[in-house]
């Protein structure tokens, strides 16, 4: 299993060289940004949670051309574009699917190509927002998917997420994603910017294993 951003074989090879082309330890990290912060969070729930997504935006949405607007765009993105390495939130795996439909009407805006924004756009095997959240639980709890969780659950929270095990992952971010005890030489100034730091760029959760994380077994 690989970390969301390491998908794209090309995409990978430039991070790891950055890797293990850079000196400074405060800037040797593959990817400069986390798979979920507040901003990524409300990319994907703009249309249910439109005011939150403005605080964030500093009071105002994102150029159309931006905005989470097609299953298929996203995914492209994600797999393409060096600074996206969005993870999925679980609204992608259980609810009404409500997130995906713009049913208070924002104005989102219109695209470069005339398209105005509305509903999200879903792949030809959804009927409805609720049948592709369903199909997609389906899927995450399918023999195929459940059999591999232990890979993702050791790069999130276990023995991949941290040191070797995750430079030989392609599982490394920037350092201040990671959850440090803060220095009491720092000040109040040095403090405030390194907590706006993580809330723009996230942080990791906290390591709960260091070993392997054992397969699911099917009875």
């Amino acid at each position: 299993s690989r970390p969301i951003a390491a998908l794209n074989e090309d995409r990978v090879a430039r991070a790891v060289a950055h890797y293990y082309e850079t000196k400074s330890p405060d800037q040797k990290f593959m990817y400069s940004a986390h798979y979920s912060t507040p901003e990524h969070v409300l990319y994907f729930l703009l249309r249910q949670y439109p005011l939150e997504a403005l605080h964030v935006g500093s009071g105002r949405f994102d150029s159309a051309n931006r905005i989470f607007r097609s299953i298929a765009a996203a995914w492209r993105s994600v797999n393409i574009d060096d600074t996206d390495v969005k993870e999925l939130i679980p609204e992608f795996f259980d609810g009404d699917g409500s997130f995906l439909e713009n049913r208070r009407h924002i104005a989102l805006g219109t695209t470069v190509d005339g398209k105005v924004l509305g509903d999200v756009e879903l792949p030809l095997w959804a009927d409805d927002a609720q049948d592709f959240v369903r199909k997609n639980r389906e899927a995450l709890e399918s023999r195929a998917v459940s059999k591999k969780l232990h890979m993702w659950i050791d790069l999130v929270f276990g023995s991949k997420q941290r040191g070797v095990p995750a430079e030989l992952a392609r599982n490394v971010f920037h350092p201040l994603c990671y959850e440090v005890e803060p220095s009491p030489d720092l000040s109040p100034a040095d403090q405030r910017a390194i907590e706006a730091q993580v809330c723009e760029c996230g942080q990791i959760p906290r390591q709960l294993f260091v070993q392997d994380h054992p397969a699911r077994k099917h009875v």
